[in-house]
């Protein structure tokens, strides 16, 4: 994109919800609302927990915050696996994925998940 007054390439960069496009030359900006594209992402993605996690006191504890299940519940997840614990919108289930990759548990996501 050229520069309106001095027809100069434009620099564009991103600083969080803003989107910039400004003339190294001149100095000339404009700005606009940035939407990151995972926001517009309504794929529901499914975090599954994997066969083979450790069981530890602080993973069923940290569980039992993230979940509505006993802890025998959880220790059986654990140990046997493929169990659907969040159905969530792409953003979500990003924030989901930190907690779990905090907690060292095995999980997939399905569909493929591009925002990792």
């Amino acid at each position: 994109m050229k520069c309106e007054k001095c027809r100069t390439e434009m620099k564009y960069y991103v600083e969080g919800s803003t989107q910039i496009n400004k003339c190294p030359k001149c100095g000339w900006s404009f700005a606009t609302t940035y939407i990151d594209p995972i926001h517009e992402d309504n794929t529901i993605y499914s975090l599954i927990i994997e066969q083979g996690n450790d069981i530890n006191a602080k993973t069923i504890m940290e569980l039992e915050k993230y979940v509505n299940l006993t802890n025998s519940e959880i220790i059986n997840i654990l140990k046997t696996g493929n169990y659907v614990i969040a159905k969530q919108k792409a953003i979500e289930i990003k924030n989901s994925m930190e907690i779990f990759n905090n907690l060292n548990i095995k999980f997939r996501i399905e569909p493929h998940f591009k925002w990792q």
